[in-house]
C-alpha cells in the first residue's frame, strides 16, 4: 500500500514538473531567445542595408557562432534572403525568415 502511494506521489510530482516546464519555463526561454534573435536580426538587416546582401556568416557582423553553447543557427539563402533559428526541443525549431520578416515554427522553403 505504501508503495502505491509512493508511485502515485512520484507520478504527480513528475506531472507537476512537466506542467511548470510547459506553461512557464519553456515560453520564458522561447521569449528570451526570440529577443536575442531580434538583436541579431537588427545587425543582419543593417549589414544588408550597407552591402545589399546578407552576410555569409555571423562572423561578418561580429558574432562568433562557433561556440557549442551558442543557441542560434544562421544560413544565407541565395543572394537576398536568410534564416535565423533556434531549437525549442529535439524536433522543434523557431525560425526567422527574411522573406516574411516573421518568426515561424518549423522549416519551410524561402519564397
Amino acid at each position: 500500500m505504501k508503495r502505491q502511494y509512493a508511485i502515485i506521489t512520484i507520478l504527480l510530482f513528475c506531472l507537476f514538473c512537466f506542467l511548470i516546464w510547459h506553461t512557464i519555463l519553456r515560453p520564458y526561454r522561447e521569449n528570451k531567445l526570440e529577443e536575442k534573435g531580434n538583436e541579431i536580426i537588427e545587425k543582419i538587416e543593417y549589414y544588408v542595408e550597407q552591402n545589399g546582401t546578407p552576410p555569409d556568416s555571423l562572423l561578418e557582423i561580429g558574432i562568433d557562432d562557433s561556440d557549442d553553447d551558442f543557441p542560434f543557427y544562421y544560413q544565407k539563402k541565395g543572394c537576398y534572403n536568410y534564416i535565423l533559428s533556434f531549437g525549442l526541443s529535439i524536433d522543434e525549431s523557431k525560425i526567422f525568415y527574411s522573406d516574411s520578416k516573421r518568426w515561424e515554427y518549423g522549416y519551410r522553403e524561402i519564397e
